[in-house]
């Protein structure tokens, strides 16, 4: 998903903010900063 939008997010950012591991499974929660260049399609 975020290569296929890479042009319309060239500053893409984000920070991993939780990560929890209990094998075989992984979860983690992801703060981004972006602005876009033209509109995604998604109310503002």
């Amino acid at each position: 998903m975020l290569e296929a939008n890479y042009e319309q997010i060239p500053d893409l950012h984000f920070n991993i903010e939780l990560l929890a591991i209990d094998s075989p499974h992984v979860a983690c929660r992801l703060r981004l900063r972006l602005s876009s260049v033209k509109r995604c399609g998604y109310p503002r």
